[in-house]
C-alpha cells in the first residue's frame, strides 16, 4: 500500500511539483540504465527531441542539438513527465539521469508548485472566496491582471482565477483540480493522494479539490528571511528538498496570493488578512534588477516571438491574437516601447 503524503496539520496536501524544466549543456545517450527514442519531429529552436525511458516509464524528454543561433551548440532542455514528479523517488531519478547524460544543469527554467485542498480555512470555499473577490470583499495586496473561467448557470459558477500574465516572473492560479481531472484528463496518481485527506469525516474523493499553484519563470528570484536575511535560491537542490520547497512556496503565498478583507476606510495593508492555508506569511521575495545583457536577451527574445508570429499568422486568429498580446505585455513590462515602435517603423519602411 501507498504510504500517506507528509502530515501537514492542516486540510491539504503537502507543497507538491507538477512541471519541472531544466536548462544545461551536454548530453550522452549511453548509459544502458535508461532506454532512449526520438521523436519524429523537433522543435522550433531544436532539431531533435529524445524520450527518456527508466524501468520501461517515459520520465522525460530531453530537446537537444539546437537550431537558434543564440543557443550555444551544447545547450540542452529537459522537461521532466508530469507522473514522476509525485513519486517519492523523484530526487533519485533526476541525480541519476544527470550523471547517466552527464548532464550539467544549468538553471530551472520553468517550475510549479502546487497544493490541493477542498476548502480554506474557516471552511471558505474556494468558489465562495472567488466571489467574494469579485464582489470587491476581499482585497488583494499589489497590482496586476487576473482571468477567471466560470459556467454561467442560473447562478454563475467559477472553476478558475489566474493572475498575472503569460511573461510573469510568477503566475498564481487557483482552480477546480477535481473539474479538470474528470473533463481533460484524469491522474490516478494525482487522485491518490486526495484518498489520504480527510475533511472530518468525509475523504476528499467526495467533493471538490481545488488547487492554488505558482508557476515559476524567472529563476533569478531570491526567497529569504526578513528577520535574518538568509537567501534561498531556486535551484534543483532547494526544489527537491521539501522543507526549502516549502518555504520557497509560503514566499510566493505572501508576495502573489495575499488577500485582505475590505472594510471600506482603511489602506490595504491595514487591513484584516484573510485566513487561507496554513502557510504562514514568513518569507519575502527578492527581484533582482534586470542589466544590460538581460535587457539585449530580453530584446532578442521578442525578435524570436514576432518570427513566431509571422510563421503561425495565418493557422489560427485566435492564437495569433493572443500571441500579439503576450507580445505587447512583454515589451510594456520591460519598458522597451520605444525600441519596439522604432524597430516596427523601420521595417515597414524598407
Amino acid at each position: 500500500m501507498k504510504s500517506p503524503p507528509l502530515e501537514t496539520g492542516f486540510n491539504r496536501t503537502p507543497v507538491l511539483i507538477d512541471w519541472l524544466q531544466v536548462y544545461g549543456k551536454n548530453c550522452e545517450f549511453k548509459s544502458p540504465v535508461f532506454e532512449y527514442k526520438n521523436k519524429d519531429y523537433g522543435a522550433k529552436h531544436f532539431e531533435i527531441i529524445t524520450q527518456v525511458f527508466y524501468l520501461k516509464e517515459k520520465i522525460c524528454e530531453v530537446a537537444h542539438k539546437p537550431r537558434a543561433s543564440i543557443l550555444k551548440p551544447e545547450s540542452v532542455l529537459i522537461k521532466f513527465e508530469n507522473s514522476l514528479l509525485y513519486k517519492p523517488e523523484l530526487p533519485y531519478v533526476i541525480n541519476l539521469l544527470f550523471s547517466s547524460l552527464k548532464f550539467e544543469p544549468q538553471h530551472i527554467t520553468r517550475l510549479d508548485l502546487c497544493v490541493d485542498f477542498p476548502t480554506f480555512k474557516n471552511k471558505l470555499k474556494p468558489n465562495k472566496f472567488i466571489n467574494k473577490f469579485l464582489q470587491n470583499k476581499i482585497l488583494k495586496i499589489g497590482r496586476g491582471t487576473f482571468k477567471l473561467v466560470g459556467t454561467q448557470k442560473r447562478i454563475n459558477q467559477y472553476e478558475y482565477l489566474r493572475f498575472g500574465s503569460n511573461i510573469s516572473d510568477v503566475s498564481a492560479y487557483l482552480y477546480n483540480k477535481s473539474k479538470e481531472l474528470n473533463e481533460v484528463k484524469n491522474k490516478p496518481y494525482i487522485r491518490s493522494l486526495w484518498y489520504w485527506q480527510k475533511s472530518e469525516l468525509d475523504s476528499w474523493i467526495n467533493t471538490d479539490v481545488w488547487r492554488l499553484e505558482f508557476s515559476i519563470k524567472n529563476h533569478k528570484l531570491n526567497y529569504y528571511y526578513p528577520e535574518t536575511g538568509e537567501y534561498i535560491p531556486l535551484n534543483l537542490e532547494s526544489v527537491l528538498k521539501y522543507e526549502s520547497r516549502e518555504f520557497i512556496y509560503k514566499c510566493l503565498m505572501n508576495h502573489y496570493f495575499y488577500f485582505v478583507y475590505n472594510n471600506g476606510k482603511e489602506k490595504k495593508s491595514r487591513m484584516k488578512t484573510v485566513p487561507l492555508l496554513n502557510l504562514e506569511n514568513i518569507g519575502e521575495i527578492h527581484i533582482p534588477k534586470a542589466g544590460k545583457e538581460s535587457n539585449r536577451m530580453q530584446k532578442i527574445f521578442i525578435t524570436m516571438f514576432e518570427e513566431f508570429n509571422n510563421e503561425n499568422r495565418f493557422k489560427d486568429r485566435l492564437k495569433d491574437s493572443a500571441a500579439d498580446q503576450i507580445l505587447k505585455d512583454y515589451v510594456s513590462k520591460y519598458g522597451l516601447s520605444g525600441w519596439h515602435l522604432k524597430r516596427t517603423q523601420s521595417k515597414k519602411n524598407k
